[in-house]
């Protein structure tokens, strides 16, 4: 099939990081795929190499959100002179903007959702939504919850999980004189939580003070999440690297992975953690992590935003290498679960299924 994956842009973020994984896995299957951004090629984030055609629009400048009147209008043009099979659009916006590109064309479309329906939309995109869902081929959501939030909004509705990559196998770890340290991964958003991370961090015990929190993302909370480290004493054991390419080498110097999102889609950070062998503690947010670990085997789970819950889980896992010796041992299966052939095949029926 001649299929055309269309995202906002390919800078970093969860979305993105899975069409970048997608497109050359449909690509290594016979398919000829095009990656379709508003935004020029040259602000991409993550790397896609051919037989996949990049294709960058340029009507959306970095950090800002699809344009509802020129995006269509460049989209159209792209896909009456291509002609796909089938477009497959991520993300909300993207999802409208593609939907009415395709208006006339005879151009299936399977359109994507990344977050919880719960995710505070605005009332004009939760009518567009109702209005221009119904014309999509498939709606694909990432989890059961989900799909359970959405139904009815499609004709047909399809759970797809994200893929997540094979672990390389490069050489690394933290020293024997580095303190442990306490993870977390994401956009300095309020979406992710790191505020609550910080309140249960700075209530820990006396006891885990030698532990460090790193904070790896960048996002406009930033300043916030630095004042309010200052005000709750542990500027000095919190940092807030920003954004990395290398983020394997930064899980190799973990000792223990949390997810404190206030709501996800599904969790791809969570995913990769467990795959390469970290513990992990989360918040049972909506949507993703319940269906990701399964508590006390490979994984905690704690009650949804309990800041005082989330600092017992992480005390009761620092303090016991054995609770994390026998949850790093089991998360590495969720690989099998969640691995890139599995997906890629789901993706690939649901393709099928649209384009007939």
């Amino acid at each position: 099939m001649r299929v055309a994956l269309i995202v906002p842009s390919l800078e970093a973020g969860g979305a993105e990081r899975v069409l970048a994984l997608l497109a050359p896995a449909l690509a290594a299957r016979g398919h000829e795929v095009s990656l379709v951004t508003l935004a020029d090629a040259d602000t991409d984030f993550y790397d896609v190499a051919a037989p996949v055609r990049r294709v960058g629009l340029g009507v959306l400048e970095p950090g800002r959100r699809p344009p509802l009147l020129r995006g269509p209008s460049r989209l159209r043009r792209w896909l009456r002179r291509e002609q796909p099979d089938v477009a497959v659009s991520f993300i909300l916006k993207m999802n409208l903007v593609t939907l009415l590109a395709v208006a006339g064309l005879g151009v299936p479309v399977i359109v994507s959702e990344r977050v919880d329906r719960l995710y505070p939309t605005a009332a004009p995109l939760r009518m567009l939504r109702r209005t221009l869902y119904p014309r999509a081929a498939t709606l694909v959501v990432q989890t059961d919850a989900a799909a359970r939030s959405f139904a009815g909004l499609a004709a047909r509705l399809r759970t797809i999980p994200n893929p997540v990559p094979v672990a390389p196998d490069a050489p690394g770890a933290a020293g024997p004189d580095d303190p442990p340290l306490l993870l977390g991964v994401g956009r300095l958003h309020e979406q992710k939580g790191f505020d609550l991370l910080l309140r249960a961090f700075a209530s820990l015990p006396p006891e885990l003070a030698p532990w460090r929190l790193e904070l790896h993302g960048e996002g406009p909370r930033r300043a916030e999440l630095t004042a309010l480290a200052g005000e709750l004493g542990v500027a000095d054991r919190v940092a807030l690297p920003g954004r990395t390419t290398e983020i394997d080498d930064v899980y190799r110097r973990a000792s223990l992975f949390v997810l404190s999102s206030r709501w996800e889609g599904f969790p791809n950070v969570l995913v990769e953690a467990m795959a390469r062998g970290l513990p992990c503690v989360s918040f049972a947010c909506p949507s993703g992590p319940d269906e990701i670990i399964r508590d006390g085997e490979d994984g905690i789970l704690v009650p949804d935003g309990a800041v005082e819950a989330l600092a017992g889980a992480l005390a009761r896992a620092m303090t016991s290498p054995e609770l994390r010796a026998h949850l790093a041992a089991a998360a590495p299966a969720v690989a099998e679960r969640f691995s890139v052939e599995a997906v890629t095949d789901r993706w690939e029926a649901a393709l099928a299924e649209a384009a007939t």
